[in-house]
């Protein structure tokens, strides 16, 4: 019996498999993230955070690699919640130790809502510049913990006003755009 190498066709075959291993262990990884967080381990919480997000780009890039890109829509949903779980979890932790308003989370909530609400029951709907709302969160969160200061928390919590507006912008035309 010699070792068993998987070739592409049986990754191919057990990728729903590898993909919701891959997206759930995310979702259960985020609350020890925020319990690093708050308990200061400020090293642990980078590094899982960079880890976690690592996980992220590679699910996506093997779905694009055999060319699995989110076939359902419960896949789809379950990997935009697994980003959204853990971006809500470190803003968490940032409005309870008072790195970023209570607004701020209520604003992230808010765009996540508008997208589950106007994707509807299809596969997810992503405009130009949603798409690139989580992967502008991801280096949000890595910038506020590599740089713990004050000028830095207001310099991002404006960059998050401002990106949340041209988000809902870009949204709105993406919407009236599909429909015509």
């Amino acid at each position: 019996m010699g070792l068993r190498v998987d070739t592409p066709n049986t990754l191919h075959t057990r990728w729903p498999q590898i993909h919701a291993v891959i997206t759930v262990a995310r979702i259960i990884c985020a609350p020890l993230l925020f319990l690093l967080y708050i308990t200061g381990q400020l090293v642990w919480t980078i590094t899982l955070f960079l880890l976690l997000v690592f996980t992220d780009y590679l699910d996506g890039y093997l779905a694009r690699r055999y060319k699995q890109v989110s076939k359902t829509v419960f896949r789809a949903y379950l990997d935009s919640l697994a980003d959204f779980i853990l971006i809500l979890t470190m803003f968490l932790g940032f409005t309870l130790t008072q790195v970023y308003p209570a607004w701020v989370l209520l604003l992230l909530s808010g765009l996540y809502l508008q997208f589950i609400l106007t994707s509807g029951r299809q596969k997810p709907h992503y405009d130009p510049v949603g798409k690139y709302t989580g992967l502008f969160l991801f280096a949000l969160i890595v910038v506020t913990l590599l740089f713990p200061h004050p000028l830095v928390y207001a310099v991002l919590t404006f960059s998050i006003l401002g990106f949340a507006i041209v988000a809902i912008a870009s949204r709105i035309i993406s919407l009236a755009q599909s429909t015509d």
